[in-house]
């Protein structure tokens, strides 16, 4: 499937459980200090389900820095600008 079909097929919108609607979009390189907020603010016996080391700036570094969407299409939830 083409990235431009895959992307189509994706709601740009949806709501949660809770009634909060949010955008879904690729992961884009702007993302990366917003990404590693996000992920240094969960609890950290949740940090242990993540197979890499998520609150290191160098592997969020390397996640932005190297997109390749026609390999792995890395979607993110926002809510008021903010990822969730």
């Amino acid at each position: 499937m083409s990235l431009e079909l895959a992307l189509k097929e994706i709601s740009k919108t949806i709501k949660s459980d809770d009634g909060v609607e949010l955008q879904i979009r690729p992961l884009e390189y702007s993302d990366e200090n917003a990404l590693l907020s996000f992920f240094k603010n969960l609890p950290a016996p949740e940090l242990m389900f993540f197979k890499h080391r998520v609150t290191d700036p160098e592997v969020i570094k390397g996640w932005c820095g190297k997109i390749d969407l026609g390999t792995n299409l890395p979607l993110l939830a926002i809510d008021n600008n903010e990822i969730v």
